[in-house]
C-alpha cells in the first residue's frame, strides 16, 4: 500500500497506462488481437489517409531491427543519469511466440535471458530531442538488433529527475503489473484491489503475467526486481526470409543477347568493348501497371491468397513474368583480350537511384581492359526515357512508360512526357510498395545471377559491382546469395534508409518539402514519428541489416568520399541516426580501412575512403578525373583478382587511416 501511495506522489514517475495508450515503444501488447502474427496497432478510420502509416506497420511481423526505444517519464531527466548498460539495461531474450506455439497461455512471455546488450557498444541513450519536457528518454541500437529476436528493456531508479534529483518511480499501473503474489482478479472476475476496478484488474491481469515474467528474467541476469520501475519487451521484424526463401527456389529463365554491332567508342568511350543488349525473363512480385497506371504507386509484395509476407508466409507470389531489357559489354580486339574457352568472366552492374542500365558503359571499357565482360538490368521502374537513345526499348521499359507527373514541376497529372527513371521507386507516401520495389531489385539481380550460363559466361567467376542505391541493393543481394556471385565493390553504398534519406543534400530538401505539404514539419514529434515508421517498414528491404551476412560471405571493397567535401547524395554519417549512412554501414561490415595497395589470399574486406571527387566520380571524370581513374582501377583489379588483390595507386586521394 505504502507503494502505490509512494507512486502517485512521487516527483519522477515512469510512465505506463496502457488503458490510455501510455506505453514505452515498441512493445509485444500492439499484438493484441493479431491472427496471422502481424501487428495489430489500433486504427480508429482506416479510410484515412493519415492512418496509412500505421496500416503499413500492421503488415509486419515485428518490431524495427534498427529504430529507437522511446520512454516517456512525468517530468523531466537528468542527462547525466542515463547510462547504457547501467540505469538503462537491454537483453536479449526468448519470448512464448503464440503463432510457433498456438498453445501458450501466455503470449508473449519472457521465459528467459539469452544475453545482455553491452551499452556505448551496442546502444546508446539520450532524451528525444523532439521532447521539449526533455522526460522522454530514447534508446538507439548501435548496431543492428537481430531479426525474429525478443528483446527486454529495463529502466531502473538510477535514473533521477533534473530538478530533483529524486530517483524513478514505477507508475501505479505498473505497480499492479508487477504483482507477484497471484492475479488480479478472484475467480468471479472481480477485482481483489479496492482501488483497481473490475475492468482495470481485467484488462491489467493479462499484462500482469507478462511483467512478472520479465522482471523474474532480468532478476536471473543480475538485475533486482526493487531497482526495476519500467520493464517491457518486443520482437524484431523478420528481415530476409522473402529473399532467402526466392533463392531457394531459384532456376534459370531466359536470357538471351545479340551483338549491336556498337563498341565503346560511339558513347564516347576507348572502344574496347563491344555493345550487346538483349532480354531477361523475371517473376515480377508486384503489380505492373497494365490496367490502372497508378497501381505501381501502391503495389507490394503478397503471398498466396493475398496474405502478407512476413516469417511465417515468406514466399512472394509473382502475378506475372516479365520481360526486360538488358545491356551487356564484352571485351573486344582492341581490349588486347581473348575470350576463354569457358566463356567471359562476367560483372553484374547495377546503377544508382533515377539513373538506368546505360550507367555501365561508362565503366565497361576499364572492364574490358582487365578480360571481364559486364551485364546491367535496371532497377525496377528505372529504364531509358529517351526514345531516340539507341538502347532503348519501347515494350520493355520498366518505367512502364508512365506518366503520373509534371516532369517540370513535379506536381501531380501528366505532362504528355514519360516520368524519369526512378521517379516512382521510393514512394514514401506508400512505404510498403518502396520497401517491395527495395526487394524487387534484389531479386532482379538474383534472377540475372542464375540465369548467365544460358548467355554463355564463366558462371564460376562472376563479380558485382553497385553505385549508389545499386550498391545499397547488392548487400542484401550479396547476404541471400549462395554461390552465385564472388567479390563485389560497393561504391557510396549506406543504411538506415529512412534518415539517410531525409539527411541527402540531394533528396532531402524534395522528401522534407512533400511531408511539409501533408503537415510533417522537421523538428516536430510527429515528423520523427514518420522517419521511425518508414524505418520499420523499409528495414526489410536496408542493406543495413544485411551487412554482417553479405562481408562474411563475399569479399568486399567499399568506396566512400568523405572529402571535403563530402559525399553529398548518400551521407557518410547522420547525426541522431547512429545507423543511416555509409560510415555505420561499413562498421556493421567490419572492413578495415586502407590507403595502400592490399593484398590476401582469402579474400580482402576494404573500405576506401576518397579525399576528392563527388557522388557521380565511378561514372563522371568532371568532378575529379584523378578519383575517377583510381575508383575504376581498384574496381578492376578487385573483381579480376576474385577480392584477392586491391590495387591503390594514387594513394594521394585516398585518406590514409
Amino acid at each position: 500500500v505504502c507503494l502505490v501511495a509512494g507512486a502517485q506522489s512521487a516527483p519522477l514517475v515512469a510512465r505506463f497506462d496502457p488503458a490510455n495508450g501510455v506505453l514505452p515503444t515498441p512493445n509485444n501488447l500492439l499484438f493484441a488481437g493479431s491472427v496471422d502474427g502481424t501487428l495489430n496497432i489500433p486504427v480508429a478510420d482506416p479510410s484515412d489517409p493519415a492512418s496509412a502509416t500505421v496500416q503499413a506497420l500492421n503488415a509486419l511481423d515485428g518490431f524495427s531491427t534498427t529504430g529507437p526505444m522511446i520512454a516517456t517519464f512525468s517530468s523531466a531527466l537528468d542527462p547525466a543519469s542515463l547510462v547504457a548498460g547501467v540505469t538503462v539495461r537491454l537483453f536479449e531474450v526468448e519470448l512464448e511466440n503464440p503463432v510457433l506455439n498456438p498453445a501458450t497461455d501466455s503470449p508473449f512471455a519472457v521465459t528467459r535471458v539469452v544475453q545482455e546488450l553491452n551499452g556505448e557498444i551496442d546502444f546508446t541513450v539520450n532524451l528525444l530531442a523532439t521532447d521539449p519536457a526533455q522526460s522522454t528518454i530514447e534508446i538507439l541500437p548501435l548496431r543492428p538488433l537481430k531479426p525474429k529476436t525478443g528483446y527486454m528493456v529495463a529502466l531502473t531508479d538510477g535514473i533521477l529527475g533534473q530538478a530533483s534529483a529524486a530517483p524513478a518511480f514505477p507508475d501505479l499501473t505498473y505497480i499492479f503489473a508487477r504483482y507477484e503474489r497471484g492475479p488480479l482478479i478472484n475467480p468471479d472476475g472481480s477485482s481483489r484491489f479496492a482501488n483497481l476496478s473490475d475492468s482495470q484488474a481485467q484488462a491489467l491481469e493479462p499484462i500482469r503475467r507478462l511483467v512478472v515474467a520479465q522482471e523474474h528474467a532480468a532478476a536471473s541476469a543480475g538485475l533486482r526486481k526493487a531497482h526495476i520501475v519500467l520493464s517491457w519487451s518486443f520482437m524484431t521484424e523478420s528481415t530476409d526470409d522473402a529473399l532467402r526463401a526466392i533463392r531457394a527456389g531459384l532456376t534459370a529463365l531466359p536470357f538471351t543477347l545479340a551483338p549491336t554491332g556498337l563498341d565503346t567508342a560511339s558513347v564516347q568511350g576507348a572502344g574496347l568493348a563491344d555493345i550487346y543488349t538483349g532480354t531477361l525473363q523475371l517473376p515480377y512480385y508486384l503489380d505492373a501497371p497494365t490496367l490502372i497506371p497508378t497501381v505501381v504507386l501502391t503495389t507490394r509484395w503478397r503471398g498466396a491468397n493475398e496474405a502478407e509476407i512476413t516469417r511465417y508466409n515468406p514466399q512472394p507470389v509473382a502475378p506475372q513474368t516479365l520481360s526486360i531489357p538488358v545491356l551487356a559489354s564484352m571485351p573486344n580486339a582492341a581490349s588486347g583480350q581473348s575470350q576463354p574457352a569457358s566463356g567471359w568472366p562476367v560483372v553484374l552492374f547495377q546503377h544508382g537511384i533515377t539513373r538506368n542500365r546505360t550507367d555501365l558503359l561508362a565503366l565497361a571499357d576499364s572492364l574490358a581492359a582487365a578480360g571481364l565482360a559486364a551485364v546491367a538490368i535496371d532497377l525496377p521502374l528505372h529504364g531509358i526515357t529517351d526514345s531516340d537513345n539507341p538502347f532503348y526499348n519501347a515494350t520493355m521499359e520498366r518505367t512502364f512508360n508512365l506518366d503520373l507527373i509534371n516532369n517540370e514541376t513535379g506536381a501531380p497529372g501528366p505532362d504528355g512526357l514519360i516520368d524519369p527513371s526512378g521517379t516512382h521507386f521510393l514512394n514514401l507516401a506508400s512505404l510498403l510498395t518502396a520497401r517491395d520495389n527495395l526487394r524487387q531489385g534484389v531479386a532482379d539481380l538474383l534472377q540475372l545471377a542464375a540465369s548467365l550460363e544460358q548467355a554463355g559466361f564463366d558462371t564460376n567467376q562472376v563479380g558485382f559491382v553497385g553505385h549508389s542505391f545499386g550498391a545499397i541493393v547488392g548487400v542484401p543481394l550479396l547476404a541471400v546469395d549462395d554461390g552465385l556471385i564472388g567479390p563485389a565493390s560497393l561504391v557510396m553504398p549506406g543504411g538506415g534508409i529512412a534518415k539517410l534519406l531525409e539527411s541527402s543534400a540531394s533528396f532531402g530538401p524534395q522528401i522534407q518539402a512533400s511531408l511539409a505539404a501533408t503537415g510533417l514539419i522537421p523538428g516536430t514529434s510527429a515528423y520523427e514519428s514518420y522517419f521511425r515508421a518508414a524505418q520499420q517498414v523499409l528495414d526489410a528491404g536496408d542493406a543495413i541489416n544485411y551487412a554482417q551476412a553479405a562481408a562474411d560471405k563475399h569479399p568486399t571493397h567499399l568506396v566512400e568520399i568523405i572529402g571535403p567535401p563530402p559525399d553529398q547524395t548518400i551521407p557518410n554519417s547522420v547525426p541522431g541516426a547512429p545507423l543511416s549512412g555509409t560510415e555505420p554501414l561499413l562498421q556493421t561490415m567490419e572492413l578495415n580501412s586502407a590507403g595502400t595497395t592490399q593484398n590476401d589470399s582469402n579474400g580482402l574486406h576494404i573500405a576506401v575512403r576518397f579525399l576528392s571527387g563527388a557522388h557521380s566520380s565511378l561514372l563522371d571524370p568532371g568532378p575529379d578525373a584523378e578519383v575517377t581513374i583510381e575508383m575504376q582501377q581498384q574496381i578492376v583489379g578487385f573483381l579480376a583478382s576474385a577480392g584477392t588483390l586491391l590495387p591503390i595507386d594514387n594513394t594521394s586521394i585516398v585518406f590514409q587511416p
